[in-house]
């Protein structure tokens, strides 16, 4: 593919992880934000005991709103967060046209489409972090 976000394919799951020795979704974004854009997002480690928590991940997302702004999926870029219903809740990367860098529980990071497919369905918001909205 020779993308900015190949470096990041491939690397190992772990619960609550946030380094490339082993991460979970938000972990993910974390990384890629941190390495390819230079902005520190909040951990949320500490908010919750493990993946399958469900309230707590989703008192995390509608608590953390505020730096997001809801896109149109059609106006989605590089680096907006998929937010997807799942079990309890899971978020990938958008990389281009439809597809989105993420991380299954117990896998390895990868690139699917989110617009098409099984995740398609299951697609409930693409926010924009305000450090990406041109001024």
């Amino acid at each position: 593919m020779g993308s900015r976000f190949d470096s990041l394919v491939g690397l190992p799951w772990l619960e609550r992880g946030r380094s490339r020795d082993g991460c979970d979704c938000w972990g993910l974004v974390l990384i890629a934000f941190r390495e390819l854009l230079g902005v520190d997002l909040p951990s949320f480690a500490d908010s919750y005991q493990t993946t399958a928590d469900r309230l707590a991940i989703a008192d995390i997302l509608s608590g953390a709103r505020e730096p997001w702004i809801a896109i149109s999926p059609a106006d989605a870029r590089p680096m907006d967060v998929v937010e997807m219903r799942e079990r309890p809740w899971h978020v990938g990367l958008v990389i281009g046209r439809g597809q989105m860098l993420h991380m299954p529980a117990q896998k390895t990071a990868l690139i699917e489409p989110f617009t098409t497919g099984r995740h398609a369905p299951r697609v409930t918001g693409i926010f924009r972090h305000v450090s990406q909205v041109a001024s």
